[in-house]
This record gives structure tokens, sequence and C-alpha cells, in this order.
């Protein structure tokens, strides 16, 4: 007497429905994907600074302006907050500038955001920021601003020696 094995045949509705949701889950996956990149580019544009003995990661575009006082930093916020750090100024621009270029050193004391720059008085070689907080120009630099609808486009040439 012979057996005969029977496998199940799948109907064709159930094949087709299976890879309509291999495919919907593919999708899924890669948004998650997406999502978890963006979610990374987001953490990594923060900078780790210590306030009050509380580590806080501040975004760079939340940051108007750090401006140096001998071994401190004084961070100065969008809201109006400042922040001091024991570390200097050139600690600071070597951790930002791995993070954002649209920080520029217009002065020994001081590093803008371009972001935040409000006007610019080139006679008195002044730079007014979000916040009214105003800030030297050095004389040795050139503050060029090409007036575009892209604050990033402001540059500072500064001369050869």
């Amino acid at each position: 007497m012979a057996t005969h094995a029977y496998t199940n045949i799948i109907p064709i509705s159930d094949y087709v429905a299976l890879i309509n949701e291999v495919a919907y889950w593919k999708k899924q996956y890669q948004a998650l994907q997406a999502e978890l990149l963006h979610s990374k580019s987001a953490v990594n544009d923060c900078l780790p600074v210590k306030d009050q003995g509380v580590v806080r990661n501040l975004p760079t575009q939340e940051i108007v302006m750090l401006e140096a006082n001998g071994n401190y930093t004084i961070f100065h916020l969008v809201d109006g907050h400042k922040i001091i750090s024991s570390k200097t100024l050139k600690v600071w621009i070597d951790t930002i500038h791995s993070l954002s270029n649209h920080f520029k050193r217009v002065h020994r004391s001081f590093f803008i955001n371009t972001h935040h720059v409000i006007a610019h008085q080139s006679g008195q070689r002044v730079i007014q920021l979000t916040g009214n907080v105003e800030v030297q120009i050095a004389r040795r630099n050139k503050f060029n601003l090409y007036v575009k609808d892209d604050p990033a486009e402001i540059k500072i040439n500064q001369p050869y020696f």
C-alpha cells in the first residue's frame, strides 16, 4: 500500500497577500531607518555643555555666540540665558567646527553664529545679533555681508600676514 504525501496547496490570493505584507514591512523598516538616521544627525548637532553641574545638550541653532572671558567661555543663548564654561574659547571652536560651519570668529574674544546676525555696521565695525547683542569686529577682519536669503552667506576674510 503506497502512501502519498500530500502537500498543502496555498491559494494564490494568500500568496499575493503575503507579498503585499512583506512590501509593507519593508517600507516600514526603511522609514524607521530614515527616522533613526535623522534623529542621530539631530543629536550630533548638539553640544554637550556643563551648566551648574548638569550636562546640557545645546542645539547649535540655540547658540547666538560664544564670548571669551580669560580661561572661561560664556555661551549666549537665543532665550537670553548665559552659560559659563570652564573651557577656553579655542577648545569650543575646535569642537563646534566639527558640528557646524555656521560659526565664525570675528574677534579674538567672539565666536558668532551667522544665523543670528541681524545687522552689520561696517563703519563702526559692529555686528548686531539676536537679542540685541552687539559684537565688535576686529580691525584686521573684513566682514563681508552678502545680502541673500541665506544668512550662511556671511563670510569673514582674514588678512594675509
